[in-house]
């Protein structure tokens, strides 16, 4: 079976940071994915889930949708 290396030094563990990337319209973070050894960035990861910021708008759109119901009756 293979195994993560990292290409920098070989080491084989690794650690994840939030990182806020730089820029004048960055509102989101990144998870870094680090070379617990050397500190090498070997990739990222999004700190945004889909699926749970999916069903926090559906419930924020019941939500309203229930306040216009009640608004018409």
């Amino acid at each position: 079976m293979a195994s993560a290396a990292c290409p920098k030094c070989g080491h084989e563990f690794f650690e994840m940071r939030e990182v806020e990337p730089m820029g004048p319209k960055t509102r989101y973070e990144i998870m870094f994915v680090f070379c617990a050894k050397c500190g090498a960035a070997i990739g990222t990861v999004d700190c945004i889930n889909l699926g749970k910021l999916a069903v926090e708008i559906r419930e924020k759109l019941d939500d309203i949708e229930h306040k216009i119901d009640y608004l018409i009756r």
